[in-house]
């Protein structure tokens, strides 16, 4: 109540160890869900009925044991998807390793990692005016060095932004 007198996103952890909690978290009516790592077929016909986004933090849940989230059914059910870092104390602030992780080992296509990574991510935290190139919105952009020893030669630009780039690859990023 507090979180929406002050009109702040309401985000809560659940399903993280199993699944018994996520009813418990949807009754609180938050804005964002984060982990579902052992949420069932059944669960996530709950949270997309609710219309409730889900942010998955694949790097820290490998770390901390807790599996592998189920992102293609999650996005199969209609769930809008995000992703995050989770805890800053098991890994580092690095949506790139996230990216590489969705997909090399999730075996997400690489635009809809992309996507996931961007356009939803901005989506989940009401930033509607960033994210994607249109009249309007506010010119975010990031410039990488395609000359770099991660992402020299690549031919599929945007699967090799997902698949191989680091943050040592950002020449600059700029906010107009």
């Amino acid at each position: 109540e507090h979180v929406k007198k002050q009109k702040r996103l309401f985000a809560i952890h659940a399903g993280e160890k199993n699944s018994s909690d996520i009813a418990s978290a949807l009754s609180l009516h938050p804005d964002i869900l984060i982990h579902l790592t052992n949420a069932e077929r059944g669960d996530l016909a709950i949270v997309a009925d609710a219309g409730v986004p889900v942010v998955v933090c694949p790097r820290s849940n490998f770390t901390t044991g807790a599996g592998m989230a189920p992102v293609a059914d999650m996005l199969e059910a209609g769930i809008t998807v995000g992703v995050g870092t989770d805890n800053v104390m098991l890994n580092s602030v690095n949506m790139f390793a996230e990216m590489e992780v969705l997909s090399k080992i999730f075996g997400l296509a690489d635009r809809q990692v992309f996507k996931m990574c961007t356009l939803n991510g901005a989506s989940l935290l009401g930033l509607d005016d960033i994210g994607s190139i249109k009249k309007g919105n506010k010119a975010n952009l990031m410039i990488l060095n395609g000359k770099s020893g991660n992402l020299s030669g690549v031919r599929e630009p945007l699967s090799g932004i997902v698949r191989r780039a680091r943050p040592d690859d950002i020449l600059s990023i700029i906010h107009v």
